[in-house]
């Protein structure tokens, strides 16, 4: 079903990883998440996020939090994403972006929430 409708603006690219990665993220107007698939977190939301690329996904696993300050972000389904696409410039921009994964999901955010995580269950048993 895909393959009919690539072509020079629709390209597979296939499993790519470092640099190459980075390098294709930061240079997307949009990265598209229609996975209907209920993700336990969703990495390449925040990959994305963090080369300050917005990522359109569906209302599905861990959508909902790891884009809960970017909640525009959210589609409830296909035809929503592709309206939203459309226009671009409602989307955030690429400085908000690294900014939202900076604040949310830095080494530094994320040790606190685990060390907090495990003093209440330390302390809860």
């Amino acid at each position: 079903m895909i393959l009919p409708r690539l072509n020079k603006k629709i390209q597979y690219i296939g499993s790519l990883g470092g640099a190459q990665k980075q390098k294709l993220l930061s240079r997307a107007s949009c990265v598209l998440f229609p996975s209907i698939f209920n993700e336990p977190f969703g990495l390449v939301m925040v990959e994305a996020l963090a080369c300050g690329t917005p990522v359109l996904a569906l209302r599905n696993g861990a959508a909902p939090e790891v884009l809960k300050g970017l909640p525009q972000l959210l589609c409830r389904g296909t035809n929503e994403m592709a309206n939203k696409i459309k226009d671009l410039s409602k989307l955030p921009n690429p400085y908000t972006c690294r900014k939202y994964v900076r604040t949310h999901f830095s080494d530094v955010v994320l040790t606190n929430r685990f060390i907090a995580l495990y003093k209440r269950i330390i302390h809860h048993h």
